[in-house]
Parts: structure tokens; C-alpha cells; sequence
């Protein structure tokens, strides 16, 4: 059995309403999980390029990267590097 429903205008432009703003914020949701995934993989990449720097600065001058416990700059503009000593 089926029932029918007479729908006046205000009531169908309501529904409509709805669901072009549901089709609407749908959209935008897409596009920022989009934007947070291509900002993740942009600082992901700045984190390894970093990493890649340091490492060929640390090389440069005859560090061993491998003994490096961490990197910092001073406020004097010197890179500090503490070195673990390996057993």
C-alpha cells in the first residue's frame, strides 16, 4: 500500500532547503579532508627535507650522524649537537 502526501510549496522548498545544504556541507567537507591530507603530506615532506638538510650539514662537516642524540641552534645562530657516545 502506498500512501500519498499532498506537499504544499513552502513545504517542498523546505525539503529542498535541506538537502541542497546537506548536499552543500557534504562537499565542503570533502574538500577539507582533501586540504588536510595534501597540509599533512606538505609538513611531512618539510619534516624529511629538514631532516635531509641536517644530515647532509651534519656529514659536511664529518659528523657521525649515527652518534647524534640531537640537533639545536643557539640564540647565537651555532648549531649545537649532542653526541651519544656508543658502547
Amino acid at each position: 500500500m502506498t500512501n500519498t502526501i499532498k506537499l504544499s510549496q513552502e513545504d517542498i522548498s523546505q525539503i529542498t532547503h535541506f538537502e541542497s545544504s546537506i548536499s552543500h556541507w557534504s562537499n565542503e567537507y570533502a574538500v577539507l579532508q582533501l586540504r588536510a591530507r595534501k597540509a599533512l603530506d606538505g609538513i611531512n615532506d618539510l619534516y624529511i627535507a629538514r631532516q635531509k638538510h641536517l644530515d647532509d650539514l651534519l656529514v659536511k662537516h664529518d659528523v657521525d650522524i649515527k652518534k647524534v642524540a640531537g640537533v639545536q641552534i643557539s640564540p647565537s645562530g651555532e648549531l649545537v649537537v649532542d653526541i651519544q657516545e656508543v658502547e
